[in-house]
């Protein structure tokens, strides 16, 4: 049993290097200086390949604790680092902002997930079916808010 385990965690480490040695050294190669947002990209794609995983697992243990924190988290993780792209994106100049109002919406927008997501873990751990209606809940929240307040300074500019 350990060495099975310890066979599967090197080829994963094996895996996440030769990822990394075939997308880093490329763009480091060609001059890309953006390589924190390639790194950034790797783990959030990595996150997303773990989703049909966490989705299985929730559809099959629908009810269960454990399965509704492992999709919400995974969710979270992937939202906390697409909203972390964002952000170094924006600082370093690299989003169009042809239309500021859009790429500022957007940006808030993308703000929302790591904040409902923490929350329905926190109700999924204490009533596993009211996780999602949490994490529904807060989206509305903050999107109404959201429009207000963009109502309000297209008002009062």
């Amino acid at each position: 049993m350990k060495s099975r385990l310890s066979s599967a965690s090197w080829s994963l480490f094996f895996t996440a290097a030769c990822y990394g040695y075939c997308i880093i050294w490329p763009c480091i190669l060609s001059g890309i200086s953006q390589v924190l947002l390639v790194w950034l990209n790797l783990l959030f794609l990595m996150s997303i390949s773990l989703m049909p995983f966490s989705c299985g697992l929730l559809g099959h243990f629908l009810h269960n604790r454990a399965a509704q924190e492992i999709y919400f988290g995974n969710m979270f993780v992937a939202a906390a680092l697409l909203a972390v792209q964002w952000l170094v994106a924006k600082k370093k100049g690299l989003i169009n902002e042809d239309d500021p109002i859009a790429a500022r919406l957007m940006g808030e927008r993308l703000m929302f997930f790591p904040i409902g997501l923490p929350v329905a873990m926190v109700v999924a751990y204490f009533k596993p079916l009211a996780g999602s209606w949490a994490f529904a809940a807060v989206l509305i929240v903050l999107r109404l808010w959201q429009k207000r307040a963009h109502r309000a300074e297209a008002t009062n500019p």
